[in-house]
């Protein structure tokens, strides 16, 4: 009689779990020995078979979703209940639906089966055995690859479920490495969106400063990490940028004046990148002169200066191009340099085109050589070898008479020449005593190197044989 008794009181608990379920309610049946299978899916149900098993009856727990088991009778009135063929059919859960739940599964969402085997005209059922839905979808990015270089860049998230989980929310969020002197900036939208009906959403991830200009230090980077709402499961979009310090190559380093007369250069330097060749990096060149007179100009620059600078962005192969105009590239007291240095923005490495000038031993002629005759007279000094630029300086002496020598221009022309007024009063005078007469000669030249001698004719009348003397000069002697 006990088999009866069970029976009986198994029917009943069917009996309550189907009225419940028609009412919208659950009960929660007692701890018991569990399995977790995955929801979304389609999982085979491995129910445990005791000896004499002829069928097993189910019943589903929990709302919110749907269930389609295969190989199985249902319950017309309730079909969370039912019962299998027989004892040996497979029974596939199909299920679609269910939330994520994460590794540990719904505590609400299961199926149980009890197997029962003939006692007398009745079956008898017993020993529930527990199946809990687990929905915790592995993530998966299109395109997986990682963001290496600026820019936005879209990618489809999806949770990968057997049965397409649509509607489940995907969080994103996004970080950068500490570390690099500038970190990357890296931002994802929207910030969360939910899954369409074939278990896909878009984001957009954007980067930049992936690029860091350095000589030592780890590189930008970061990540993006999409995890479902509820999920164990998540996945990071890699971020990973480069820190480069490229050296330079330039040409041509340097330059020289030719061996003909020449006082400037003007030279197109190209500046290449290279270990790596870098596009769209900031080089700058900073040209000063070495030696005066020298002067520099760059790209263009309408104003000669001692010094100058100039800033530039590489082109798609990683060079730029400065023009550098270098002038009063010759001296006669040092030799005079414009040096130029290029560096790629924040990095200490300097590397250096130079244009070299030549120091020269001039020498110098009068035209004309001497004055004769008081008054102004143009004097015109020419320099050899011949530079336009120069400024020569004449030295005078006098004695007996006034002298002057004014520049009529300020500096050499293209043939090396300068005019100068030289203006002289008396070249003779009238002295009784003719021992007494007026003396004058100027010098012209540069520093240390000068011109030979202007000559002035001079004289005193009463040392001249004119006849008649001057009154001035007295009664001539007897």
């Amino acid at each position: 009689m006990k088999p009866i008794i069970l029976a009986i009181a198994l029917a009943g608990v069917f009996a309550s779990a189907g009225a419940n379920a028609q009412n919208g309610s659950e009960e929660t049946p007692e701890s018991m020995a569990e399995r977790l299978v995955d929801g979304n899916a389609r999982p085979v149900a491995n129910v445990s078979t005791p000896a004499g098993t002829v069928y097993f009856r189910y019943h589903f727990f929990g709302n919110g979703y749907t269930w389609h088991p295969t190989n199985v009778i249902s319950d017309p009135d309730n079909n969370r209940n039912g019962r299998t063929i027989d004892a040996s059919s497979p029974v596939i859960l199909e299920t679609r639906g269910l939330a994520v739940t994460g590794a540990a599964g719904s505590s609400t969402q299961y199926v149980e089966f009890e197997h029962c085997i003939l006692a007398g005209p009745n079956p008898l059922c017993a020993s529930p055995q527990r199946f809990r839905f687990r929905v915790d979808p592995a993530v998966t990015a299109t395109p997986a690859s990682a963001i290496t270089v600026d820019g936005s860049y879209p990618r489809e998230i999806q949770l990968v479920t057997e049965i397409p989980l649509s509607g489940a929310r995907i969080d994103a969020t996004c970080t950068s490495t500490s570390g690099p002197t500038v970190p990357a900036v890296i931002s994802v939208t929207p910030a969360w969106a939910n899954t369409d009906s074939q278990g896909k959403t878009a984001f957009t991830i954007t980067a930049s400063k992936l690029r860091l200009i350095a000589s030592s230090g780890p590189a930008p980077s970061g990540k993006c990490t999409f995890q479902p709402t509820g999920g164990s499961k998540l996945l990071d979009v890699t971020v990973q940028g480069e820190r480069i310090a490229p050296s330079l190559q330039i040409t041509p380093s340097l330059v020289s004046v030719a061996a003909a007369p020449a006082e400037a250069i003007d030279q197109v330097v190209t500046v290449k990148t290279a270990s790596p060749v870098a596009a769209n990096v900031k080089i700058r060149a900073s040209c000063s002169n070495e030696g005066t007179p020298a002067t520099v100009r760059l790209d263009g620059g309408t104003t000669p200066a001692a010094s100058v600078v100039a800033e530039k962005m590489s082109d798609a192969a990683g060079q730029v191009s400065f023009r550098v105009i270098a002038e009063k590239l010759v001296s006669i007291t040092d030799t005079p340099r414009i040096r130029c240095n290029f560096n790629v923005d924040g990095l200490s490495p300097v590397y250096q085109y130079t244009a070299a000038g030549k120091r020269i031993n001039p020498s110098f002629s009068l035209n004309p050589a001497q004055i004769t005759q008081s008054g102004s007279t143009g004097v015109t000094v020419t320099m050899n070898p011949s530079y336009a630029g120069f400024v020569i300086v004449p030295s005078c002496t006098q004695q007996n008479t006034t002298l002057s020598a004014t520049p009529s221009t300020t500096q050499t022309n293209a043939s090396g020449q300068q005019l100068f007024n030289i203006a002289v009063n008396p070249l003779v005078i009238t002295n009784p005593d003719t021992s007494v007469v007026p003396a004058a000669s100027c010098r012209f030249g540069i520093s240390t190197f000068l011109s030979p001698t202007l000559q002035f004719r001079t004289g005193n009348a009463c040392a001249m044989a004119l006849s008649p003397l001057p009154a001035q000069c007295g009664a001539p002697a007897t």
